[in-house]
């Protein structure tokens, strides 16, 4: 009977030892997560989200009557408030791209860097990030006007930020794109293969904030006192796109979940037979 019970307390020893080795370290929840990655998972849920067809996801497409309903038609008719649809929007923006954005900061800004080259590709980065940040910040403007912005982002420490104003929120994203398409130095390099837009491409990432801040000066057209005619003079003369090639365009890997949202929505979800295993 002893013996027996050596031998169990053996057997108990050796399985809870056996949890410290390398080998029970799960890959796929990291203790320690690179700015690089933080940067990719928002950047992609921002792609996604403005690409996605799905009504439950973005109603921007319903809003303009590029798509329509043929079933279920109370969206189509201008009725959001039954199922909520504009929280998801709302939220992906929020949650998961202005949140990892702003972690993907955090984590950069702590990296303790020595050499030029790295601060160079370091002040890239963070300039980028801003330039995501001002993108992210304008969609939701143009879909709801006033939103949290000074306050936002902050967590439990304010979980009731105040909504700013929508004019007020367009004027600061266009400091901030200043600020970041001024930053940006093409003798360095920025995210590499972690920049699933523009691989890393500098150059182009500044035509993008050019880009983003004519479209903003276009939008203030028609606003009194909006200084739209020297942002939009401003924008071009930074260096706007010039050629559709030039475009940020998330290219799917074509592993579920990361496929094209028109190929989601009327193969997988539509024809599940036809979608590869």
């Amino acid at each position: 009977m002893k013996k027996k019970i050596q031998y169990l307390l053996i057997i108990l020893v050796v399985l809870v030892s056996s949890c410290e080795l390398p080998d029970n370290i799960d890959p796929k929840y990291p203790k320690v997560i690179s700015p690089e990655a933080v940067f990719t998972t928002a950047l992609v849920a921002l792609d996604s989200l403005i690409g996605d067809i799905n009504v439950n996801d973005n109603i921007s497409r319903l809003l303009v009557q590029y798509q329509s309903e043929v079933t279920y038609v109370q969206e189509s008719r201008y009725n959001f408030q039954d199922r909520q649809i504009p929280d998801t929007y709302w939220g992906v923006l929020y949650r998961d791209v202005l949140m990892n954005l702003k972690e993907a900061r955090v984590k950069l800004e702590a990296t303790n860097i020595p050499s030029e080259t790295e601060i160079g590709k370091k002040k890239n980065k963070l300039a980028i990030i801003d330039i995501c940040s001002v993108y992210a910040y304008q969609v939701l403007v143009d879909a709801f006007g006033n939103v949290p912005y000074s306050e936002a982002l902050m967590g439990s420490e304010n979980s009731r930020p105040k909504y700013d104003d929508a004019f007020t929120v367009y004027k600061d994203l266009v400091v901030k794109l200043n600020g970041a398409i001024a930053n940006l130095d093409a003798n360095y390099d920025g995210f590499g293969t972690a920049d699933v837009l523009y691989n890393g491409d500098v150059g182009l990432w500044k035509k993008f904030g050019a880009s983003l801040k004519l479209r903003i000066g276009m939008r203030l057209a028609e606003v009194p006192a909006s200084n739209s005619s020297t942002i939009i003079k401003e924008a071009i003369a930074s260096g706007v796109f010039s050629d559709q090639s030039e475009s940020a365009i998330l290219h799917y890997i074509g592993v579920t979940p990361l496929v094209n949202s028109y190929y989601n929505e009327f193969i997988i979800l539509e024809f599940p037979e036809r979608s590869p295993p």
